[in-house]
């Protein structure tokens, strides 16, 4: 007498689904049927790389075809690891057993699990499912186990963030020739305070700069990602677990605190509609401000508009703060004011000069001492970090004490590395820099004074100014170092205070 069967199949991969595996499981469960007279009515076949979601779904699919088809007695499994690897599954299938009267066979090994089977069989199913269960969970053991290790190690366990590579011979994190300088350039950008993150966004797509894994253009959350990423300087973030590599850093430490000093400030404006929306905040309750238009008819008929601005009311309940408001005009000319206090004499300025190159020949010195004094500190810790290791190896030391102990060694390690490259990038560009940022400083007002509009200003002005607060309609400006510190010398220069210029000129050196 035949007897209906549905079969049940599972593949180890994805790619096996439509391949050797899947047919070589047909092939073998209908030799099965055919030996013992059954009649497949229904099959599936599901890859264990799907989804979980997915599995189950077919699998709970499985189960009730079972109870709502009473003439359908067999449940065909190639063996038991293939049925279920999962104690709750196999309870499932008892239940079918017991209380619907159904059989289980395995096509693969010829074991038959019935209601009326022996102790002993039921037992050898029991056992090869908490083997499969056993092997799942030592594999997921060795897994995590072969990445921590890695982690320890300082290398980097996962796919290369963007601008490295993993390579596949070493398996180290390495950087990629194209894109690394591309991620380093974004980072240099970025800390001037010049730019937006939708800017950055638009710089990097016209780079080039994709997706590691999804080959599409770096958006702005992407940017964001990587900005923030602490990889670059050389510490990996797992699993909110701060742990230092033995990767290329592509910037150092002081480059990267100061991307997250800029992050952390204020935004660009969104909107291109009012020159200064955006710039700045309220004295008062510390929003943001915005801009509105006020549209005048005169009695001559002419229509006039005029652009004020206001505290937006963000922090303080929507409630805008008196004072706040201020014209387009007195804004612009008030914004103007620090850049005339940064044009000094000709004489001040010589001095200036003669000052930075006295200071260049102390910066030399103090570049020498400092990079001999960084080595010999890094060369320490990368022997205390090494003999750790070593006794790790050997059992001195267990893992929680070589955590302990390295841990702090190397992100010190991080640190004066990220200190000496720092180092080796200024030296040089030091007499460049300074001359150049004079030049600016000189010429700042003049530029600013016949620029061709507001937006043309907005732009000069965040080059040079990083905060700007309105308060009872006065807008109160802070300027980057070091133009806030030119700003001091010629204010001591017009003061004619040779101590002041003293004091304000040393603290330029510095």
């Amino acid at each position: 007498m035949t007897i209906k069967a549905a079969r049940f199949f599972r593949v180890s991969s994805k790619e096996q689904e439509d391949g050797y595996s899947l047919e070589a499981q047909g092939r073998e469960s209908t030799d099965y049927e055919r030996r013992h007279d059954l009649e497949t009515v229904r099959t599936w076949a599901v890859a264990e790389s799907a989804k979980k979601a997915d599995v189950r779904k077919a699998f709970k699919e499985f189960v009730q075809y079972f109870r709502t088809n009473p003439s359908v007695k067999v449940m065909l499994f190639e063996k038991p690891d293939r049925m279920t690897r999962n104690f709750r599954d196999l309870v499932t299938i008892y239940e079918l057993i017991d209380e619907h009267h159904k059989e289980v066979h395995f096509f693969k090994t010829g074991l038959v699990i019935n209601e009326n089977s022996k102790s002993s069989d039921q037992l050898q199913l029991d056992l090869h499912v908490v083997l499969a269960r056993n092997y799942i969970n030592n594999l997921a053991e060795e897994v995590t186990k072969g990445l921590n290790e890695k982690l320890r190690g300082g290398g980097w366990p996962s796919a290369a963030p963007t601008g490295y590579l993993n390579d596949p011979v070493t398996r180290e994190t390495v950087p990629d020739p194209a894109r690394s300088k591309i991620v380093r350039k974004l980072f240099e950008l970025y800390a001037t305070g010049r730019y937006s993150l939708n800017q950055i966004a638009k710089i990097a797509q016209k780079e080039g700069l994709e997706h590691p894994h999804k080959k599409t253009p770096v958006k702005k959350s992407g940017i964001y990602h990587i900005l923030t990423n602490p990889f670059y300087f050389g510490v990996m973030k797992w699993k909110d677990e701060l742990v230092a590599g033995h990767h290329e850093p592509l910037l150092s430490k002081v480059l990267y605190d100061r991307v997250q000093s800029v992050l952390g400030g204020q935004q660009r404006p969104k909107t291109k509609k009012f020159a200064f929306r955006g710039f700045g905040e309220c004295g008062h309750c510390g929003s943001p401000i915005t801009a509105e238009l006020h549209v005048k008819k005169q009695k001559n008929g002419v229509t006039r508009r005029y652009v004020y601005y206001r505290c937006t009311g963000w922090k303080n309940g929507g409630k805008v703060c008196e004072g706040s408001h201020i014209s387009e005009r007195d804004l612009v000319a008030q914004l103007g004011e620090p850049l005339k206090r940064l044009k000094i004499d000709a004489a001040t300025l010589a001095l200036v000069k003669s000052a930075l190159a006295e200071s260049f020949k102390g910066e030399k010195l103090y570049h020498a001492e400092r990079m001999t004094a960084l080595t010999a500190e890094s060369t320490r810790l990368m022997t205390w970090i090494d003999k750790a290791y070593t006794d790790r190896l050997e059992g001195i030391l267990t893992p929680e004490d070589f955590k302990a102990k390295s841990e702090g060694w190397r992100l010190r390690l991080m640190d004066v590395q990220g200190e000496i490259r720092a180092h080796q990038e200024a030296d040089g560009s030091y007499l460049e820099d300074a001359t150049l940022i004079l030049d600016i400083a000189q010429r700042a007002y003049a530029i600013y004074e016949v620029a061709a509009d507001n937006f043309e200003r907005r732009r000069i002005v965040d080059q040079l100014v990083s905060k700007v607060v309105i308060s009872d309609r006065r807008a109160v400006l802070n300027l980057w170092e070091p133009y806030s510190v030119l700003s001091k010398v010629a204010v001591a220069a017009k003061s004619r205070k040779s101590s002041s210029l003293k004091w304000a000129v040393e603290d330029l050196n510095l």
